[in-house]
């Protein structure tokens, strides 16, 4: 699951994997280990260097 999460965070799941790492969420026993991947993750944050080399992965809308 961390290997998935990472590549998820650095755009380079397949569609299959973000699948996979999504279904994770849905599983209770997992939430534990989600959170700590969260945390981690976010705790690698520069705040001084405007959220450069995060990719949240948050797909861009447009307003038609």
């Amino acid at each position: 699951m961390r290997e998935i999460f990472i590549k998820y965070l650095n755009n380079q799941c397949s569609p299959a994997e973000v699948a996979e790492l999504f279904a994770h969420f849905n599983v209770p026993e997992n939430e534990k280990i989600l959170r700590a991947l969260i945390i981690e993750s976010l705790e690698k944050i520069d705040p001084n260097n405007d959220w450069e080399g995060l990719n949240l992965n948050i797909p861009q809308t447009t307003n038609n």
